[in-house]
């Protein structure tokens, strides 16, 4: 954010961000632009509560439990990944980026999205709120979007971590390793939906 500033102010100019002694500022600009869409639309905390009064259609569908609840998450995945796709080749080509950082920004950008899928999709389940009778409510002005949002900065955390423990790894070791860390989190967060959380979403009353 703070590099996006920067350029929009003029205090940094593409030209300068382009050359080799910026080339981690460039990448840092490039990973924030690409996990954009992963961080603002956190659809999934509002996969449930959108439904409203007419989600007992839904679970009348011969559809078992976890693959309706897979199939919320999924949709939320495949929404921000082609955003991420659509946005990431532009950035692409307009900084630069190196085949090898490229990569590495992709994985975590594919690791941080199936995460926050799935822990604002638990999010939803925990607090379904369904008997809305303004759209508005259900989306905007929906504590569901603000814990998820909360959440987002704290994430940062980690590579902010990893970089001031480990400094001479370099940005794309940094970026792999976060990414790693995102898909455990994103494995235990999924088993617990998957063994634990298919009662609560049986148990969601209208």
């Amino acid at each position: 954010m703070l590099l996006l500033i920067s350029i929009i102010t003029g205090d940094l100019s593409l030209d300068t961000l382009v050359l080799p002694e910026n080339k981690g500022r460039a990448v840092l600009l490039f990973v924030g632009v690409l996990s954009a869409p992963a961080l603002l639309a956190n659809l999934s905390a509002t996969a449930i509560t959108r439904e409203g009064s007419a989600f007992w259609e839904t679970k009348v569908l011969p559809v078992e439990p976890w693959d309706n609840i897979r199939s919320r998450m999924m949709t939320t995945v495949s929404i921000n990944l082609l955003a991420s796709l659509l946005i990431g080749s532009f950035t692409f080509r307009l900084l630069r980026i190196e085949a090898a950082f490229l990569l590495a920004g992709l994985f975590f950008v594919i690791m941080l999205t199936l995460f926050l899928a799935t822990i604002d999709l638990l999010i939803n389940l925990y607090r379904p709120y369904l008997k809305w009778t303004n759209p508005a409510a259900a989306i905007k002005n929906n504590l569901n979007v603000l814990f998820s949002l909360a959440l987002r900065p704290l994430l940062a955390i980690i590579p902010s971590f990893l970089f001031i423990s480990w400094p001479t790894l370099g940005y794309r070791n940094i970026l792999y390793l976060t990414g790693l860390i995102f898909f455990v989190l994103y494995l235990l967060t999924r088993k617990y939906l998957k063994n634990l959380m298919i009662r609560k979403f049986d148990q969601i009353i209208v």
